[in-house]
Order: structure tokens, then C-alpha cells, then sequence
């Protein structure tokens, strides 16, 4: 399969480089590290309790569903925290691991 070449007009590939040289700064690696954070939270709940799929039928029940699902999640963790478990770094894969190594 050849490869393909896409060119944007001026002005998108402006913003385009923008956004870049943004993603570079301290500010916004702060600010996607707190996402990060929030995304493993929500892959633990639609890992754990499958909030993905509600049960039940009705804004209210959804919510106690979802409810219910966060309170179940942070007493595991809590149990987990007493336990002396405490949280692991972040995955890294295994090319990345033999790239880092001296």
C-alpha cells in the first residue's frame, strides 16, 4: 500500500502546530495528567460494576446505579489501601521498557 500525503489549507495546519507546541507545555501535561486520572477511574467502574449497561429503566435508577457502582469502587479501594496495596504506576509496554533502559 502506498503512503498518502494530506495537506491542509494554512490556517488548520496553523492550529494544527499550535495545539503541538501547547501539548508541550508544563500547564497542559498537569491538566492531562488529572485526566488521565479520571479516565482509569472510569475504565475501573465499566471494569468492575459495568456501568456501561444500565439495569434498570429510569433517570433515577440509573443514577442510584451509578451511585451504588462509585461506592462499591472507592470502598475496594479503601480495603485495597488498608491492605497495604497501594496504587501502580502507570503501565509501560515492554518496547518502552527496553527503549529506557541504559
Amino acid at each position: 500500500m502506498g503512503r498518502i500525503l494530506t495537506l491542509y489549507p494554512q490556517e488548520q495546519y496553523e492550529a494544527q502546530q499550535e495545539a503541538r507546541k501547547r501539548q508541550q507545555t508544563e500547564e497542559f501535561k498537569m491538566l492531562y495528567a488529572r485526566r488521565a486520572g479520571i479516565e482509569s477511574t472510569i475504565s475501573q467502574a465499566a471494569r468492575r460494576t459495568g456501568v456501561r449497561s444500565a439495569r434498570y429503566i429510569g433517570l433515577a435508577h440509573i443514577h442510584l446505579q451509578h451511585t451504588a457502582a462509585a461506592a462499591a469502587i472507592n470502598f475496594a479501594r479503601l480495603f485495597e489501601w488498608l491492605r497495604g496495596e497501594r496504587p501502580k504506576d502507570t503501565w509501560v509496554s515492554p518496547f518502552l521498557t527496553l527503549a529506557l533502559q541504559p
